[in-house]
């Protein structure tokens, strides 16, 4: 009599977990997340289709750097840098090749020299080869920030450790 109390109770335990498997499956799939992707290009209003960088600063507006320009996505339009403001294009040059946020919450561009814009002033201003700042090439390929708040500028010739206090 206790091997058929044992039999029942270990069929009824198999029963309970293939319930329970099946009441855990039927619950998770009903959480799978939907991705939706938006395609941003020329025709949105990118500067161009070849996007090298992106980022997104403290007010949650996201730069794209472009083969040919800057441009500003509010989450509903892409706005060119030189249309907000237009007196940039000489200043930046074409192509932005990367960006990065700083702990101060400026943002830096890497183009023909290095940019950075503050965007609680709007003020940017340009760093080259050969102006103090010990650049030492215009043609920047990334930049990170370390512990101390420097800057590290790659640049095609080498490494820069920038002060950007």
């Amino acid at each position: 009599m206790l091997s058929l109390k044992c039999m029942v109770w270990k069929s009824l335990q198999r029963r309970a977990s293939s319930i329970w498997f099946l009441f855990l499956t039927v619950v998770c799939q009903g959480q799978k997340e939907s991705f939706e992707f938006q395609h941003l290009n020329a025709e949105q209003g990118l500067s161009h289709n070849i996007v090298n960088c992106v980022i997104q600063d403290r007010r949650s507006y996201i730069w794209i750097g472009t083969r040919k320009g800057l441009d500003r996505y509010d989450g509903h339009f892409v706005k060119s840098l030189e249309t907000l403001e237009p007196q940039l294009k000489a200043y930046l040059g074409d192509e932005i090749s990367c960006s990065y946020l700083d702990g101060r919450g400026r943002l830096w561009f890497g183009t023909t020299g290095l940019i950075c814009y503050d965007p609680e002033s709007h003020y940017f201003h340009r760093y080259l080869k050969g102006d103090g700042s010990g650049l030492s090439s215009n043609d920047i390929t990334k930049i990170v920030e370390d512990e101390f708040g420097n800057l590290w500028i790659a640049t095609r010739i080498g490494l820069n450790l920038f002060n950007s206090r």
